[in-house]
């Protein structure tokens, strides 16, 4: 069983062993894990990103910033319909926060139809989940860059400019995360007609200011 998703094992699935304590993951689970996902285990920490943190410091409410995570990874293909999701105690003590706080954002999860809460028997995803999710991701991501897009133009930044700054800030992403697929987007990106304009563009703009 993965000690992430809680899943069994068929043939036919991708998995990876921890170096540390051996326990067999998911390719999938651990490719949103920071490491061995059974609790006390240090083995392979920093390998990969982690689904299952908080920030502290964002303003965004510690249940909402769950919330935000679970439809992530759903959105991206870590869950799937039928698959159960780690205990409130786990994520709980894996976060360090009150239970109430994971409890509170699995309900509002169910509540949306992204979970099934079983009683004896745990969370699991929805049939409909993804759907759910998909468009809660688009909504939750097109609020935040609205916001960073308004206030790029509050400071005066045109159109063109705005565009030079999302692709160097997609870019820094990228390379922080390592991921070679998106910096090659990138790169492609750059080099095509509309950002070349619009590289023109702020150049021009820059001039006459």
């Amino acid at each position: 069983m993965c000690p992430f998703c809680r899943g069994g094992f068929v043939q036919g699935d991708r998995t990876r062993a921890c170096a540390g304590c051996g326990a067999r993951h998911h390719r999938e689970c651990l490719a949103d894990h920071g490491g061995c996902a059974v609790f006390g285990c240090q083995g392979g920490e920093g390998l990969m990103s982690d689904a299952w943190t908080i920030d502290p410091d964002d303003p965004v409410p510690i249940g909402d910033q769950i919330v935000y995570r679970v439809l992530y990874a759903i959105a991206r293909g870590v869950y799937r319909p039928g698959d159960k999701l780690p205990t409130v105690r786990e994520v709980a003590a894996r976060l360090k926060v009150n239970p109430n706080t994971v409890s509170k954002a699995y309900r509002d999860l169910e509540r949306d139809g992204v979970l099934d809460s079983r009683r004896g028997t745990g969370v699991f995803v929805e049939e409909g989940a993804l759907e759910v999710a998909l468009e809660r991701r688009q909504a939750l991501v097109l609020e935040r860059f609205e916001r960073a897009v308004n206030e790029a133009l509050e400071a005066g930044l045109s159109a063109a400019e705005v565009q030079e700054v999302l692709l160097e800030a997609l870019g820094q992403a990228a390379r922080a995360r390592k991921d070679e697929v998106v910096l090659r987007d990138v790169e492609e990106l750059t080099r095509s007609p509309l950002a070349r304009w619009a590289g023109k563009r702020a150049g021009r703009r820059g001039k006459t200011q």
